[in-house]
């Protein structure tokens, strides 16, 4: 092989062959061998595969900017949140999701956080929303909002979904955004109606926040296909009402005042009557409770008039 390679860098002219050749030592020869299979190395070995890197760009979601403003916090919190969930292919340890929300912040929040996030690049995400919401969360808004997440209750014919959404809000402007916080699915079921809380007893609640909610919505959409399906079913016969009844009274038949009506004519007339009768008793012994005999007495006096 060595002497493959000294012929390949010798000269074509035959005439000066042998004399480029003794110029040639062996350790010479060594070094330009050596040096050649190294070029030829690293022309035919592949090129190292480029480390991803995981910028807003390749979001299939446009990311939010953060400028440090304490109203807009709590929905930026929540948008960076559910990219953050979705994207699940591009962000896979702790430092991909820290470095997504960071590279969210602009101005005066960029500003703030930088100093934080160089000294605690290893975070976790759930340490740095904690740092970010004690410098960017408005405290009297946050215990208003926690006082109001504590006392909600359903409204009557509020849907479900309209009380997570209102859940949601409150939840954002309270600082409890995320699965860390376990009270949230005591605050959601204590607000709940009567109904759907019945209808939970016998069914096992998830853990998280959004399963949780999504289970209300679906009990809640069957219950009402039932309840409709059971108004819409023909009635029996044996629940018709008595109104029912009396829309189908014919022009012939009386109607209940005029009966109640002939119903106190009668009673009045037999009124009438007792009284006459009694002095006839009390000459003729008869019964003052009205018994039998008294009815005799009574016909018999009819009949002579």
């Amino acid at each position: 092989m060595l002497g493959n390679a000294c012929i390949g860098l010798l000269t074509v002219d035959k005439s000066s062959y042998h004399q480029h050749r003794l110029c040639l030592s062996p350790a010479l020869i060594e070094q330009l061998v050596e040096a050649l299979l190294n070029q030829q190395l690293a022309s035919t070995a592949p090129a190292p595969a480029p480390i991803p890197v995981i910028t807003p760009s390749a979001l299939k979601n446009k990311p939010p900017v953060y400028d440090g403003a304490p109203s807009s916090y709590e929905i930026f919190k929540y948008k960076a949140m559910e990219i953050i969930r979705k994207e699940t292919n591009l962000f896979f340890d702790n430092r991909s999701i820290t470095g997504f929300i960071f590279s969210c912040c602009t101005g005066r929040a960029e500003t703030m956080i930088w100093p934080w996030y160089n000294n605690k690049l290893d975070c976790t995400p759930e340490e740095m929303w904690d740092h970010m919401d004690s410098q960017f969360i408005d405290k009297t808004s946050q215990i208003k909002a926690m006082s109001q997440l504590q006392q909600l209750k359903q409204k009557p014919n509020e849907s479900a979904h309209d009380l997570c959404q209102r859940f949601d809000t409150l939840t954002l402007q309270a600082g409890l955004q995320g699965a860390h916080c376990s009270n949230l699915i005591q605050y959601l079921e204590s607000a709940l109606c009567k109904e759907l809380k019945e209808l939970l007893v016998t069914i096992d609640a998830p853990n998280d926040v959004k399963k949780y909610q999504a289970k209300i919505v679906s009990i809640e959409e069957r219950a009402n296909r039932l309840r409709c399906k059971h108004k819409a079913a023909p009635l029996a016969p044996t629940h018709q009402t008595q109104s029912s009844n009396n829309s189908d009274t014919m022009d012939w038949e009386a109607t209940p005042a005029q009966v109640n009506a002939a119903r106190g004519d009668r009673r009045q007339r037999e009124g009438g009557q007792r009284g006459r009768q009694g002095g006839r008793r009390g000459r003729g012994g008869g019964n003052s409770n009205g018994n039998d005999n008294s009815g005799k007495q009574r016909a018999k006096w009819v009949s002579k008039d």
